[in-house]
């Protein structure tokens, strides 16, 4: 069971979101959440342009009706056109422009869509009345336009389709049609609709399948393949990115370096094999910590891991620092090697910041927390060192070559 335990921290999420399938077109709830994100980014301009298409489409034809069919019937198309498509594009298009939100998007093409498949069912029924040619191959041309140009993900699309498919019906009903007319055109809305709903369903899970194939192989670019974690390179990405957001809102930010203590050692009396297995349940332990957005947990090379926590006050970090070292003495992993005890055990050096009140750089930073772990190893190990507040403005190498610069 351990062993599987470890195998998963391995395997990024959109791994496992393969391996398990996804027949229902449907992820777990936060590789959802993102791939509607994306979605949304990815098709809100053709949306647009297709809303526009859509006004112009029913603009076009109300037009027409104007010029050539009787004042009786172009009165229903220019009323239709002008009070109940015009304003469901127009709150299509606000609702378009909402910022992480995807499921107003969705709204608003479910809005159009009843919008227009709704007026053309009505000026097919009031057309019979006065002998107009039929709307019908219009109302097709709106199913299509739903599947295909709205942005609609399939089961929004299905539902909305079964909103289109009560309205023909209630329609069928209401109208002066014959009942093999109604049937035919059951017929061939029905037809319509498998097509659409075939296509998107197999347009769907092509984007899903290539949403999770990119996504794993990013991952495991930016992953350390033996612990899973983030790597050295996504480290670099991360820190730069946390400390240029904590310079810039003046907030605080806290780094860990942790060290598995006289690890060589481990390595020569149990061999590389168990190793590499103690590398993978220390990371487990330590996968947890680095839950919030700008927090960071990660490999940053051999037996040392690297912890991040941005906006965090120093005693938190020193508590979540702690926790780290017990939570993984606790193990219990036999460790007749080490100096300090019969099981494996860590070395912490943590250093504690606010980089817009201080001069040094995020490089002298992170010199801070490497002189903190080699002080805890100099101590006697199995113990977390923070860096006192006078440290904070000890001129080490890096500090001393920066401030020689600006000078």
């Amino acid at each position: 069971m351990a062993q599987a335990n470890i195998s998963a921290l391995n395997q990024s999420p959109y791994e496992q979101q393969l391996t398990a399938g996804f027949g229902t077109l449907v992820f777990e709830r936060r590789l959802e959440e993102v791939f509607r994100q994306r979605h949304r980014a990815s098709v809100v301009f053709l949306l647009r342009i297709s809303l526009l298409i859509g006004l112009l489409f029913v603009g076009f034809q109300a037009a027409l009706d104007y010029r050539f069919l009787p004042a009786e019937f172009h009165r229903w198309s220019l009323g239709l056109a002008g009070g109940v498509v015009l304003p469901a594009i127009i709150v299509g298009m606000v609702l378009s422009a909402r910022p992480q939100q995807p499921g107003l998007m969705a709204i608003g093409s479910i809005l159009v869509t009843l919008a227009l498949g709704g007026s053309f069912l009505v000026l097919e029924h009031v057309g019979a009345k006065y002998g107009v040619p039929s709307r019908f191959a219009g109302f097709l041309v709106i199913t299509f336009y739903m599947y295909y140009l709205l942005g609609l993900l399939f089961w929004q699309a299905l539902f909305t389709a079964v909103l289109l498919a009560g309205a023909f019906i209630a329609t069928g009903f209401l109208g002066d049609s014959s009942a093999a007319g109604f049937v035919y055109k059951g017929l061939y809305f029905g037809f319509s609709n498998l097509v659409g709903v075939l296509g998107l369903y197999t347009l769907e899970r092509a984007r899903r399948m290539d949403f999770l194939r990119e996504n794993a192989l990013d991952f495991r670019v930016g992953h350390d393949g033996l612990t899973g974690l983030r790597n050295r390179e996504s480290f670099d990405e991360k820190f730069d990115l946390a400390w240029r957001n904590a310079k810039r809102e003046k907030k605080p930010i806290a780094l860990l370096m942790i060290d598995i203590d006289y690890f060589k050692h481990y390595n020569d009396v149990y061999g590389h094999q168990a190793g590499d297995n103690c590398l993978k349940l220390v990371a487990k332990v330590l996968a947890p910590v680095g839950r919030r957005p700008l927090d960071f947990v990660g490999r940053y090379g051999g037996e040392e891991f690297v912890v991040m926590l941005s906006d965090s006050m120093e005693q938190y970090a020193v508590e979540a620092a702690e926790h780290i070292r017990s939570q993984i003495e606790s193990l219990g992993i036999p460790h007749s090697g080490s100096k300090v005890s019969g099981v494996i055990t860590t070395s912490i050096g943590l250093a504690h910041l606010n980089p817009g009140e201080s001069e040094r750089s995020k490089e002298g930073f992170l010199q801070l927390a490497d002189e903190a772990l080699y002080r805890a190893k100099d101590r006697g190990r199995n113990q977390v060192v923070r860096t006192m507040d006078e440290d904070k403005y000890i001129q080490t190498g890096m500090f001393r070559r920066e401030v020689g610069q600006q000078i």
